[in-house]
C-alpha cells in the first residue's frame, strides 16, 4: 500500500528522506498509524524488498532445471524485477553500508528470504551444514546485487558473469 510512496522517497533521499512524517505528508495517512508499521526507516526498506521478493517468488523456475540455473534464474528475476527501482535501491546501499543498526535489523529477514531462495532451487536446507551454506550464498547473493548495481552493460552481462563464478565455486565445496 505505501510501497510506491517509499520507492519515491528512497529516490529523493535515500535513507535520510524514510521518516515516518515524510510518509504520512506522501501518503496522507496519520503519522502515529504509520509508526506502528515502521518504528524505524529500516522496516521501510524491508517492506520494499518483500514486494521484490514476494513479485519474483510467486514464479517457480521449471524443476527439469539444473539447481544451478534455477537459482541463477531466481538471482536474475530478483534484479529484474528491481530494475525500474535501481537508483533508489544505489541511494539506499550507499546509505545502508555506513549504518550498521539498519543492517542489524535487516539482516533475519534478508537471511530468511535467501533461504526460501534456496530452497525453492532445490539447496538442501535443514542439514548440518544449511547454516554455513546459507551464510555463503547470502554473502555471494549479496556481492552479485552491488555488481548489478553499477553493471552497464546491455544484458547485465558483469551480473550474471559474476552469479555464475560464484554459484560454480559455492557449488565446489563439500556440503
Amino acid at each position: 500500500m505505501n510501497e510506491q510512496a517509499i520507492w519515491k522517497l528512497a529516490l529523493e533521499g535515500g535513507m535520510a528522506a524514510l521518516t515516518v512524517d515524510r510518509l504520512a505528508e506522501e501518503t496522507g495517512q496519520s503519522p502515529l498509524s504509520l509508526s506502528h508499521l515502521y518504528p524505524e526507516p529500516a522496516f521501510m526498506v524491508l517492506v520494499l524488498m518483500e514486494e521484490i521478493h514476494n513479485q519474483t517468488m510467486a514464479t517457480r523456475p521449471p524443476d527439469t532445471l539444473s539447481t544451478h540455473d534455477r537459482l541463477t534464474d531466481m538471482v536474475m528475476n530478483h534484479l529484474d524485477a528491481s530494475f525500474i527501482h535501481r537508483e533508489a535501491i544505489r541511494r539506499l546501499w550507499s546509505d545502508l553500508v555506513t549504518m550498521p543498526t539498519a543492517l542489524l535489523t535487516l539482516r533475519p529477514y534478508l537471511m530468511k528470504m535467501v533461504a526460501r531462495i534456496l530452497k525453492e532451487s532445490g539447496v538442501e536446507t535443514n542439514d548440518l551444514w544449511a547454516p554455513i551454506r546459507l551464510r555463503a550464498y547470502f554473502g555471494l547473493f549479496l556481492y552479485v546485487l552491488y555488481i548489478w548495481l553499477y553493471d552497464e552493460t546491455p544484458q547485465q552481462e558483469h551480473t550474471l558473469v559474476s552469479l555464475d563464478k560464484g554459484l560454480k565455486q559455492l557449488e565446489a565445496l563439500p556440503w
